[in-house]
């Protein structure tokens, strides 16, 4: 997601126009099936980009210490761990892949630490794991309902009287493609802010002494083979005796600085990464917005072969109006798209502050009665802006009222993040650049070595 999901937007956008174009020239039929088949460009180039990229650009370089650091000889372990701090001094920016287990985690807070330890402040940036599930749900639903939503375009529905009555069958038709999708999405959502609402407290007690090794947690004896394994604590605390102590230190003053550190320097900028209730924008848009991308094979054609021949042919404003009637209802997909995406993670939330502790039951019932309230509220804004594009006259640009409405009730309802949680911390600092970018070079630590992989947390240090 991180590295691909830009170039798939993209390549998606560059087929969706080039199909239209087509389509429009009559080099290629009109059909369901063609504006249908450019729905697989995404999720192709999102798992193949890499392969594609290497014929044309530098590969991308991803170092992964599970594989790259030796776990069958100490030897070579303990070289590739004191070699993995100096690659890390060459790193621009810490991606943290987090769970709410991460900070609990002895090799995560080496890697801080190899990080931190840097005179210069670098960029760290805090992903929570599910936040990429999310997104991949979230597109996979809105693949759904879009693809069903062209389908159903297709079909005449003859037993209408009216269009109100032939808008609201449509939307019946059309909840049966998206509602099995939405309780699952919710379910994750809700467990998601669950973990979000405890990284503040976990910021404020944490104490590299109180971290977990796989080694310790097994009395050093390992659980399969009852080899005896050497002591990764005593390792990782010699590094930082070597970063962060001074001569004439206490016995564990140099851990307390790093604890310092991590509560009056990390603390805050992992609160400003993860502190709104908004998901990233950037990603929003590369990962679900671009579903609504292959309506590009029928607004071109259709711009292309013009308004209706009861049209004055010289009126250039009256053509100009029809045009953006067309292109108002294009654009007016992605502005539910983003609607719900800020509507769902704002009903996280709320789900999480009534249930404190979101027992399993209650993200249940939550999960199945929100997406219900949510279709009501998407309802609303769907038939505000498709009654007036069908009661008014092709020339006239009623329905840009409520496009533009509804467009600025977006803007404000995403910039209407959740109060930051970075002044728990207790320090401010200048505001970050832009975090959510796509890098050259990356190493990731999977947490965890010499130990089975039981975590879901990991970090990418890129260059």
């Amino acid at each position: 997601m991180i590295y691909n999901s830009r170039a798939a937007f993209f390549c998606s956008l560059v087929v969706s126009i080039a199909v239209g174009i087509l389509r429009a020239t009559k080099i290629l039929p009109d059909g369901l099936w063609i504006q249908l088949s450019v729905f697989a460009v995404f999720p192709l180039v999102l798992c193949f980009w890499q392969r594609i990229r290497i014929m044309f650009a530098r590969p991308l370089v991803v170092f992964l210490d599970k594989l790259c650091i030796a776990q069958h000889d100490e030897e070579l372990k303990q070289k590739g761990i004191f070699g993995l701090a100096g690659f890390l001094d060459h790193s621009r920016q810490l991606t943290i892949f987090w769970s709410h287990r991460y900070f609990s985690r002895l090799w995560c807070t080496y890697e801080v630490g190899t990080f931190l330890r840097a005179k210069k402040q670098k960029l760290i940036l805090v992903i929570p794991v599910k936040l990429a599930v999310i997104l991949c749900l979230f597109f996979v639903a809105e693949l759904v309902i879009m693809v069903g939503y062209f389908m159903l375009s297709n079909l005449k529905l003859e037993s209408t009287v009216n269009d109100v009555e032939e808008l609201f069958s449509f939307f019946l038709l059309f909840s049966l493609f998206y509602m099995p999708c939405l309780p699952l999405l919710f379910y994750l959502g809700i467990g998601m802010m669950s973990d979000l609402k405890e990284l503040p407290q976990q910021l404020r007690k944490f104490r590299v002494q109180d971290a977990k090794c796989f080694c310790c947690s097994h009395k050093h004896r390992h659980p399969d083979t009852g080899e005896v394994l050497p002591c990764d604590r005593e390792l990782m605390f010699q590094m930082l005796q070597k970063w962060f102590g001074k001569a004439g230190d206490l016995k564990e003053e140099h851990l307390e600085v790093f604890n310092r550190l991590v509560h009056e320097d990390l603390a805050p900028r992992v609160l400003r990464s993860v502190g709104s209730d908004a998901l990233p924008f950037n990603y929003s848009i590369y990962m679900v917005v671009v579903n609504t991308l292959p309506g590009l094979c029928t607004l071109i054609p259709t711009l292309v072969a013009g308004p209706p021949d009861s049209f004055n042919r010289f009126n250039i404003l009256q053509h100009s109006i029809w045009a953006s009637r067309e292109i108002m209802n294009w654009l007016f997909a992605g502005v539910v798209v983003l609607y719900a995406l800020r509507l769902s993670m704002r009903g996280w939330l709320i789900a999480v502050t009534l249930l404190p502790h979101c027992p399993r039951h209650n993200r249940v019932i939550c999960s199945i009665l929100m997406p219900v309230l949510m279709s009501v509220m998407l309802a609303t804004q769907w038939f505000s802006f498709q009654l007036a594009l069908s009661h008014s006259e092709q020339d006239s640009l009623f329905p840009a009222i409520p496009f533009i409405a509804w467009l600025l009730v977006l803007f404000c309802f995403w910039s209407w993040g959740a109060p930051s949680t970075s002044s728990t911390a207790g320090n401010s600092f200048a505001a970050e650049p832009p975090i959510f970018k796509e890098e050259v070079l990356s190493s990731i630590d999977v947490d965890g070595n010499n130990r089975k992989t039981d975590d879901d947390s990991a970090s990418t240090f890129s260059t």
